[in-house]
C-alpha cells in the first residue's frame, strides 16, 4: 500500500505539457513513417510507446481541472 507521505502528485500544467509533447511526437513519427523518411515499424513503434504517455497524461489533466478529482470520460 502507498503512503500518503510518499505519494507525489502530478501538476495540471505538467500532464498538459506531457500530452502536447506526446502528441507531436506520434503525429511527427507518423507522417515520417508515411513519408517514407522513417522505417514504417519504427514509426509504429514509436506511436505505440508515445500514445499510452498522451491517453494517460491527458485523463490525468482532466482530472485535476475537477474538483472532485474524478476521471471524466474514461468509461469505467
Amino acid at each position: 500500500m502507498i503512503r500518503k507521505e510518499t505519494e507525489k502528485k502530478i501538476s495540471k500544467d505538467q500532464a498538459k505539457a506531457a500530452a502536447l509533447i506526446s502528441a507531436i511526437i506520434c503525429i511527427t513519427a507518423s507522417a515520417l513513417a508515411f513519408t517514407g523518411h522513417i522505417n514504417g515499424w519504427l514509426g509504429a513503434g514509436i506511436v505505440v510507446v508515445a500514445f499510452p504517455v498522451f491517453v494517460l497524461s491527458l485523463f490525468t489533466a482532466l482530472r485535476e481541472s475537477t474538483k472532485d478529482g474524478d476521471y471524466p470520460f474514461v468509461g469505467y
